[in-house]
């Protein structure tokens, strides 16, 4: 057999002339796998099995992300921790903004009351208040009947049936229903807010029936008109605590529930409702509502509320007692002065306070933090 010609070193092969045809490659001796040639002179390196492994690496790496993702989501909320694998969390509707004080109930006469819309608005703007909701009975009232420079309108009504009344934020119509459980329906079908209006006073439903209702945001825990006409029917706070010992997650909302803007039959100015938004617009308001940030107040001015390092702290500007409440309205400490600082013992089943005035009696309530021991 002849021997094999010794193949040219790549590196050093001259390139053709021009005008003369290249060479073709040489071809391998028999027997001999042939070397791939790639287009610079390199060997190739994406042969099918490099390719299928290339594909097999990326497979398992995308398929370790997918994995992690899916342990980390299902991973319980470290929240507050207290004790080696004792997990311990506050859920809390509260952040580090400031409150903005509004009124989130008054009739114009549009509905039972006696004030124009508009002047009614003005009355509430001259009071300090920064957003207004018009809670005409069964009447949509549009916010530009009550539009004011400097004063944030949303849209409210209170809805009433036969079966009860309901504070219904964030919606333009009134439906027709015959069931509790349906008007709730359809006010979050409109992506409203909604609230059992003075659950004390007759039609409302009774305990049983409340806790049987679902999606329902809040009931309302004070009216100043119906606590100065029926002062034994205005305050429904004993019936919010038996609520939420019950585990009905429900906040707690008041309002003026005022028919006329001035003079010796007005409720005007009575009461706020002071949200935590990041800007002041009627959708933000509304999910406030929704999401329990907001205090109320009869004129004690609540500055922060916050839960750190298992503190549950309240700030005024002017309340003179703090109490801290938890499960079965039981008065868990009572802090005087403007502050109050609660350590948490997580067998409150909630927390939740009520800053009280000295001289005048006036009031604030906090939304309820849950205790997740």
């Amino acid at each position: 057999m002849a021997p094999r010609k010794p193949a040219k070193k790549l590196d050093s092969a001259e390139p053709a002339s021009p005008g003369e045809p290249a060479s073709p490659p040489e071809l391998a001796a028999p027997g001999e796998v042939p070397i791939p040639v790639g287009p610079q002179g390199n060997r190739a390196i994406l042969t099918d099995a490099n390719i299928a492994r290339l594909t097999f690496i990326l497979a398992m790496l995308l398929l370790g992300a997918v994995l992690g993702v899916v342990y980390l989501n299902h991973q319980p909320a470290t929240g507050n921790v207290t004790g080696a694998g004792n997990h311990h969390t506050l859920d809390s509707p509260y952040s580090a903004r400031p409150f903005f004080r509004g009124q989130a109930q008054a009739q114009s006469s549009f509905g039972a009351g006696h004030s124009v819309p508009r002047t009614l608005s003005f009355d509430y703007l001259n009071h300090g208040y920064q957003w207004f909701s018009m809670t005409d009975i069964n009447t949509p009232t549009p916010t530009k009947q009550y539009d004011a420079v400097g004063l944030v309108t949303m849209a409210g009504e209170q809805v009433q049936y036969p079966f009860g009344v309901f504070l219904a934020y964030g919606v333009d119509r009134f439906v027709v229903v015959d069931t509790p459980q349906k008007a709730i329906d359809w006010i979050h079908g409109d992506a409203g807010a909604v609230f059992l209006a003075t659950p004390l006073v007759p039609p409302a439903p009774d305990y049983a029936g409340i806790r049987g209702l679902k999606g329902l945001d809040g009931i309302q825990i004070y009216d100043a008109r119906v606590a100065r006409d029926q002062p034994a029917l205005g305050d429904a706070t004993a019936l919010w605590d038996r609520l939420l010992t019950a585990g009905d997650r429900l906040w707690g909302i008041v309002g003026d529930d005022t028919l006329e803007g001035a003079g010796p039959a007005s409720t005007l100015g009575t009461t706020a409702v002071d949200v935590q938004v990041p800007d002041q617009t009627p959708v933000l308001i509304e999910a406030a509502l929704k999401q329990g940030a907001f205090v109320d107040t009869t004129g004690v001015r609540v500055l922060g509320v916050s839960d750190d390092n298992n503190v549950v702290t309240v700030v005024t500007s002017d309340a003179t007692e703090i109490r801290f409440i938890g499960a079965r309205g039981e008065v868990l400490q009572v802090s005087h002065g403007s502050r109050g600082d609660y350590k948490v013992r997580w067998n409150e089943g909630y927390i939740r306070a009520e800053a009280i005035r000295a001289g005048d009696g006036a009031k604030a309530w906090t939304q309820p933090i849950f205790v997740n021991p």
